[in-house]
């Protein structure tokens, strides 16, 4: 009985195989000839009868085309996502994975492109498709959506525009313009400050625009630019512009904006000639007759008051008043008088001067260098109030110091004294001390007792190697006022700086024994011998800084020197420790957090890497963020956490594809047993990075590994033979190859 059972049973199943088979080559059949609803039973039959047959994943995948050519959509998609869910070893993943996003795009259903692109984002998606996405989800004001999709794209211009459009801070924005480049970028920078209202952040980059580099299609935008900055750039703009056909009537409508005249019988071809033509037609000047018998500027104040009352409101009696207001110091009425010619194009720039002059008075320097900058002030002693107004609100004012060292009249000693004044503390601080040293003692030291400008001259000497005329000009003016031993600091930073080493530590000894190691000395006493490659006697002087003198200008950077040697020492732990020291002075603190995870690596501390890596991603330290984001998923596979390795790695490799990165992608999907994603990642390095040494042979050697996991031993001899032919069978991996050969054979 017990036979009869087991016999009927095998019979059973075999008539189900043979009727899942037979079911197959019937769709199959049905398929080929066009009869998808035929096709369509045979398979769902097999699928319904023998889910586990091997022709499920074809069935399926037949399914899918049937769908698709039948046109119904929700179907299509339906078994489309069965099939990348059920099926994850079939190569013909990356095809289905194509056509629904396609699909997707065609039927507007942007969103849900999105959701496929995130849930399956292991597959390649080209730059294209990303596109069409990114600009559907834009038309359906999905906003932080397309932001997201236009991320994945290949950068470029366009890409980083509309990035800058999507961003929710200012601050994101510029970033995105700065990444255009060139004078495009730097005027749509220019651009979104003056919608901010920022002038003077926009004049600052206006007058760095390379002006010789501005392409064609930009000149359009530029103009109105440099109608507000730079009118005499501005013409010269528009008469390129009237050499272009299609722009002629725009820089005709241009140049109107200058005085309101123009022809008035243009008629404005598209929107941006009828912007440009309300602008030109709204521009109002101040006009008035003549005043019969008007004596000129030599008129007195009594006279001027007299006209005043017999003609009222008039431009040139107000203006005139204004200066003799200005002349007794009263810039508040003079202002207050001026005010009203502010509107009004030929009388602008006279009035905004008036009133720049009252709020530098009042300390509003923001607003006063806004006036002096449209007003596009030429007179040297208004130059120069513009430049401190810019001065005093922390921009670069030294290209406007040299203006008026150059058009300031030689017999105006005090206006140039001061304007050097302001050159040789600038040119100081950025190290341009050849440049200080240039100019005579006598030109800045007129009507002036300020010994600190002459204390930058003197040390500039100093670090110039003029130690002998530095320190004759120290003794005659600044001893009292000045501590010699910055002095002579300066020359020893001089002698380092010429890479005259010897000398220099000869002469930092001397120093150092002659005033007891005081703490201005002992950086670079210390520098000089490890520069010329005695790291024993640095190491230990650095040492001596660190533990004498906690508070001193230096510790910062000894604490980096020294890391930096017991890192060369492969002592990671200690130099970490230094490096987090270093991390204390901001000018280090990106160097020293990006060295301190390098110290982790190397000592293995890995939740210390992805620690220090988080710290350098939160604070944005560290442009290569990819590097970063490899680090860290690195550090997590190595800590045994390939879930929260794949996340960083995945980030990495989308940013910066290479096959490092795409190798310990593979790695991670390989220890979470995910074999369908690490042949993936490893094919992704065979194909893409064929020539390789490093990781390809290895990813060849993984992807047969992985096959064997996967049961497709047949495949995963075909890779060993393969890596056989290709490299040799002496070769390392030929060796390893063969040999997994013969296991699987045995």
């Amino acid at each position: 009985m017990r036979y009869s059972i087991a016999v009927c049973t095998i019979l059973v199943i075999a008539g189900v195989l043979g009727a899942a088979e037979g079911d197959f080559d019937r769709g199959e059949a049905a398929y080929e000839q066009g009869a998808y609803r035929s096709a369509e039973v045979f398979f769902q039959n097999i699928l319904r009868e023998d889910p586990h047959h091997a022709h499920v994943p074809d069935a399926i995948f037949y399914l899918v085309n049937i769908h698709q050519y039948r046109g119904n959509i929700p179907a299509f998609l339906a078994w489309a996502q069965r099939f990348l869910n059920e099926c994850p070893y079939d190569k013909r993943r990356q095809d289905v994975f194509t056509r629904v996003i396609q699909k997707l795009i065609e039927r507007s259903a942007h969103t849900l492109a999105c959701e496929f692109i995130e849930q399956y984002d292991f597959f390649v998606i080209d730059q294209k498709t990303l596109e069409d996405i990114g600009f559907g989800l834009l038309q359906q004001n999905e906003l932080e959506l397309a932001d997201s999709v236009f991320a994945l794209c290949v950068p470029s211009d366009t890409i980083h525009i509309l990035r800058a459009r999507l961003a929710d801070t200012d601050e994101k924005r510029r970033h995105y313009y700065e990444l255009v480049g060139g004078a495009k970028g730097s005027l749509y920078i220019i651009e979104m400050l003056l919608a901010q209202g920022d002038t003077l952040q926009a004049f600052d980059m206006f007058r760095t625009v390379d002006r010789e580099n501005i392409r064609d299609d930009v000149l359009i935008r530029y103009a109105p630019v440099a109608l507000l900055y730079d009118k005499v750039y501005f013409t010269a703009l528009c008469e390129r512009l009237e050499q272009m056909p299609e722009y002629r009537q725009k820089a005709v409508l241009l140049k109107a904006l200058l005085d309101g005249t123009f022809d008035r019988s243009i008629i404005p071809q598209d929107y941006h000639e009828c912007s440009l033509y309300v602008a030109a037609m709204q521009q109002d000047t101040f006009q008035q007759e003549a005043i019969p018998g008007f004596p000129g500027d030599s008129i007195a104040l009594d006279s001027i008051l007299v006209m005043k009352s017999q003609y009222g409101s008039h431009f040139v009696l107000d203006s005139l008043h204004a200066e003799r207001l200005l002349m007794l110091g009263d810039t508040t009425t003079a202002s207050r008088m001026i005010a009203p010619y502010v509107g009004y194009v030929n009388t602008s720039r006279y009035a905004r001067i008036i009133q720049g002059m009252e709020l530098f008075n009042k300390n509003d320097y923001r607003r006063a260098a806004t006036h002096f900058i449209l007003a596009e002030v030429e007179e040297p002693h208004v130059r120069f109030m513009l430049a401190q107004a810019l001065t005093r609100l922390g921009m670069d004012a030294e290209y406007l110091y040299e203006e008026v060292l150059h058009v300031a009249q030689p017999q105006d000693t005090i206006l140039r004294a001061a304007a050097t004044r302001e050159l040789i503390e600038r040119q100081y601080t950025r190290g341009a001390y050849d440049r200080v040293i240039a100019y005579d003692p006598n030109m800045f030291m007129v009507g002036s007792d300020d010994a600190w400008v002459l204390g930058l001259y003197t040390r500039s000497l100093a670090r110039m190697g003029e130690l002998e005329r530095a320190d004759m000009v120290y003794s005659e003016f600044i001893q009292d006022t000045y501590d010699h031993d910055v002095l002579m600091s300066d020359y020893g930073e001089y002698l380092i700086e010429a890479k005259n080493f010897k000398k220099a530590r000869v002469y930092y000894d001397s120093l150092v024994q002659a005033t007891g190691r005081s703490p201005i000395f002992l950086y670079n006493w210390a520098l000089v011998p490890f520069m010329q490659g005695a790291v024993d006697t640095a190491q230990a002087r650095f040492t001596f800084l660190l533990e004498n003198y906690p508070g001193s200008e230096d510790y910062q950077r000894a604490a980096f020197k020294l890391a930096t040697m017991l890192y060369l020492e492969e002592q990671f732990d200690s130099a970490a420790v230094l490096y987090g020291t270093a991390r204390e002075d901001s000018t280090l603190a990106r160097d020293a957090l990006r060295n301190q995870l390098i110290c982790y690596k190397k000592s293995g501390s890995w939740f210390k890497v992805v620690k220090t890596g988080q710290e350098i991603l939160a604070a944005e330290l560290y442009e290569e963020e990819h590097e970063t984001r490899f680090d860290i998923g690195y550090a997590w596979l190595r800590a045994g956490r390939p879930e929260r390795a794949v996340e960083h790695l995945l980030t990495a490799s989308r940013t910066h594809p290479s096959p490092e990165y795409y190798y310990w992608l593979a790695e991670a999907y390989l220890a979470r047993a995910d074999f369908g994603n690490a042949l993936y990642f490893y094919r992704m390095i065979v194909d893409v990075f064929p020539g390789d040494e490093m990781w390809t042979p290895t990813a060849w050697y993984k992807t047969g590994i992985v096959l064997e996991f996967m049961d497709a031993e047949d495949e995963a001899k075909a890779v060993y033979r393969h890596i056989i032919k290709t490299r040799g069978a002496a070769d390392t991996w030929g060796v390893e190859a063969r040999r997994r050969i013969e296991y699987m054979e045995q």
